[in-house]
């Protein structure tokens, strides 16, 4: 009894984030800035449609990601006190922006949410209200650069034995790791690969341009959605046999070439066939590190 009384008092009241280094946080904010973007596109387009609403929920969510993510940069910089602070801080920030009913109901319809941050802040220089969204967006992921820089604290490890019971299932998959093949793709091969499905791309951007909306149309989408999933198995087979285990860099990944590839076609600065050049170019980089031996391979070589 004595024992379980003193693990009781030194167990914290709040339980700990799970840590996030600043490689980690600088990619996290690359992401969200990569699907910010569109939310800000599809709201300037929509005018005050359902458009609008959907960009706002968007930005609700990311928003929330973000303060997520803040947070377990400052878990791992050793400043968890200050973490749960500024969050207090976010949360009376935006029950005082919520409060008027202005908000909601406005001579000119719905006001905008970024006017009520400068009541918070009366001495931000005139230069800010003259910005706009876009640039807005790079400014607020350009001040959080330097949480990037707080090192990060030494970490505790319990070496205490789990009591957790073990689950047939997560053996399972475990013996199924150690027998199963992962699907790689080495360096040349994901060019190569890739090369094919810019090639394949090609037909399919005309044959879109010049359906006009019709059947040909479709068969471009459907087209899409084949080489797209193609793609996504090319990346990811790079990802694992460059060493990057775990689904988020690649996701991340994925979602950045997307925004970089889209966006300057949304908004007209390309075409269909530069969008497609773009999508090769900015995945050139991931070509450039080595394979490494995947945990099988090194199974087998000490088992032999």
């Amino acid at each position: 009894m004595e024992r379980e009384v003193k693990t009781s008092a030194a167990k914290p009241m709040f339980p700990p984030l799970p840590r996030l280094g600043p490689i980690g946080f600088l990619r996290s904010l690359l992401t969200l800035g990569c699907m910010w973007l569109p939310l800000i596109l599809l709201e300037s387009d929509s005018g005050r449609g359902l458009g609008t609403w959907v960009a706002r929920l968007g930005y609700l969510i990311l928003g929330l990601v973000w303060l997520l993510q803040l947070l377990r940069r400052l878990e791992d910089a050793g400043y968890p006190l200050l973490g749960r602070g500024f969050t207090l801080l976010v949360g009376l920030l935006l029950t005082r922006a919520l409060r008027p009913l202005s908000f909601w109901h406005s001579s000119r319809g719905l006001a905008d949410p970024y006017s009520y941050f400068a009541r918070f802040m009366p001495t931000l220089p005139r230069w800010v209200s003259h910005i706009n969204k876009y640039e807005m967006l790079a400014l607020f992921l350009l001040i959080q650069a330097p949480f990037a820089l707080l090192p990060t604290s030494p970490r505790i490890y319990n070496l205490a034995p789990s009591r957790r019971r073990e689950n047939k299932y997560a053996k399972q998959l475990v013996e199924w790791r150690k027998t199963h093949k992962p699907f790689l793709v080495d360096r040349f091969a994901f060019l190569r690969r890739l090369l094919v499905i810019a090639v394949l791309w090609s037909p399919l951007i005309y044959v879109d341009g010049v359906s006009s909306g019709g059947v040909g149309t479709w068969i471009a989408r459907l087209g899409y959605s084949v080489l797209t999933f193609a793609w996504l198995m090319n990346s990811d087979g790079r990802f694992k046999d460059a060493g990057w285990r775990g689904p988020t860099g690649h996701w991340q990944y994925c979602v950045v070439v997307s925004v970089a590839t889209l966006m300057p076609l949304a908004v007209h600065w390309v075409n269909g066939y530069q969008a497609l050049a773009v999508f090769v170019v900015v995945q050139i980089p991931i070509v450039f590190p080595k394979s490494k031996p995947s945990p099988q391979t090194l199974y087998s070589a000490l088992r032999s």
